[in-house]
């Protein structure tokens, strides 16, 4: 008989894990905890549970149910990559190595390339660069068998490894914040591990940055935590920190093209950093450089682009979007660049909301594509539009308390569009995500939308509470008259 692998100890019966998480879990989470009652030994349930708890903030308890998910399926390796993704996103290193160490020699490319994406995440939170760029380099070289797109984007973390490596932290942070992200757990792990050495080399305001950058990464209690205190010590807002930290990493860059003026990274980046800091001609004279060394550079291209914009010179920014989108490893993300600049500078909505319907007909899911169409459909009155955008980041959405907002706004789109049973429902899809009992005690709620009740939005919990202590108030004032009436 084989040994029980050494995480399977410490799981507990699951029915008691059932039985804790019900007492927390969000509401979307309620389906899935009674599919596992009925199906305890279902590890797909488990794991969709623990991804549910996850992004709705319940990171212990999406730990636990990740492990439950491994327990039910020990061989399986797609339930044991994912329980390790999550247990990478929540600080759960050691579990999280036990369980992807063995796949490290796996005859699979696609085991063994998320494996070294964990091991990679846990070197850098911890600050071992050595051990980080070697786990980097290794999946650069697996890239060719998994995907040479992802290994592009390996490639360009090499350089800021080995910053780190070295010693250069603060170029190392500069060089990370100028790269597009990946949406793995690699880039929040990487910028909370800079944040801690910066913060013990003194380097309180990079610190400061390289957390909130962690954050746009991932959103994390703990985290955010750690920013708040850092900030407040500091007496700084946290969305500040880049800005005030902008001007050091313009003088790194300055410095470092003239060190390695063949670097179109280099350029590209001191182009962005200038044009951030309003500096349009440095950014445009950069930008050049690095479009000497490579025409056809969708970065630099994207940069160029961005500069137009700022000269008012919108067709020519166009032009070069369109280019630097034709040769981008996502170019969804420039569509919507060329979205806002249409909204921003052009005033152009109708153009802005074709240059999302194109971010998307590259990638449907690209929630940056479908807030801003969402937001462009309602200013031109295209509620058919709108509520398709809203509609498509809902099925998207996992977060309860994004989920309310967004259902509220799906109800009053239905209702211009006179679709009043489907505007009930969302409205009461709404008060699920609420995830609380309180608002169905309020009198009438149940009548807010319905034809014989009021119409329009139900009372928020502001005006409910403000309503109780207008009562309050108003019974001691009586209780005072009643007194002074009598004596």
């Amino acid at each position: 008989m084989n040994a029980p692998h050494p995480l399977q100890a410490a799981i507990a019966d699951p029915s008691d894990v059932l039985d804790a998480l019900a007492s927390c879990a969000p509401t979307r989470a309620v389906p899935l905890l009674e599919a596992l009652r009925e199906d305890p030994g279902s590890a797909a349930s488990w794991i969709e549970l623990a991804e549910v708890l996850d992004r709705n903030g319940f990171q212990g308890q999406a730990a636990l149910a990740a492990l439950h998910g491994h327990a039910q399926a020990p061989g399986d390796p797609g339930v044991l990559l994912d329980t390790a993704t999550i247990l990478v996103w929540n600080r759960r290193d050691q579990e999280a190595r036990l369980l992807v160490e063995p796949l490290l020699t796996s005859a699979d490319p696609e085991a063994r390339w998320t494996a070294l994406e964990v091991i990679l995440a846990i070197r850098a939170r911890r600050g071992e660069w050595a051990e980080a760029r070697e786990a980097c380099a290794s999946l650069v070289g697996l890239s060719s068998q998994v995907s040479p797109e992802r290994g592009d984007a390996y490639r360009d973390r090499l350089p800021v490894l080995e910053l780190a490596e070295r010693g250069e932290l603060s170029g190392a942070l500069f060089e990370l914040a100028e790269e597009p992200t990946m949406g793995t757990p690699v880039d929040a792990a990487c910028f909370e591990g800079l944040a801690s050495g910066l913060e013990r080399s003194g380097e309180r305001l990079l610190a400061v940055w390289a957390l909130d950058e962690a954050l746009l990464e991932r959103d994390d209690l703990l985290l955010a935590r750690q920013l708040d205190a850092l900030a407040a010590a500091l007496h700084v807002k946290p969305e500040t920190a880049g800005e005030r930290c902008a001007p050091q990493a313009l003088s790194w860059f300055r410095d470092k093209v003239r060190r390695s003026p063949e670097s179109i990274r280099a350029w590209v980046a001191l182009a962005g950093v200038s044009l951030d800091l309003g500096l349009v001609e440095e950014a445009e004279a950069a930008v050049g450089e690095a479009l000497e060394r490579d025409p056809e550079s969708p970065q630099a291209r994207g940069v160029l682009a961005a500069v137009r914009g700022e000269q008012g010179r919108l067709v020519e920014a166009e032009a070069e979007l369109e280019r630097a989108a034709r040769a981008a490893r996502r170019p969804e993300l420039l569509y919507v660049e060329q979205a806002r600049m249409r909204h921003r500078l052009g005033d152009d909505r109708e153009g802005a909301a074709r240059a999302c319907r194109r971010a998307l007909e590259h990638d449907p899911s690209c929630v940056a594509a479908l807030a801003l169409l969402d937001a462009l459909c309602e200013e031109l009155g295209d509620a058919q539009g709108q509520l398709d955008a809203l509609t498509a980041r809902i099925a998207l959405e996992s977060d309860d308390r994004l989920l309310e907002a967004m259902h509220w706004r799906q109800a009053d789109v239905l209702e211009r569009l006179g679709r009043r049973a489907d505007a009930e429902q969302a409205r009461r899809r709404a008060r699920v995500a609420l995830d609380g009992d309180f608002v169905e005690e309020v009198p009438g709620w149940d009548a807010w939308g319905e034809e014989e009740g009021p119409q329009g939005d139900p009372p928020s919990a502001a005006s409910v509470l403000g309503w109780f202590v207008g009562l309050v108030l108003l019974g001691i004032v009586v209780m005072l008259l009643v007194r002074w009436a009598s004596g």
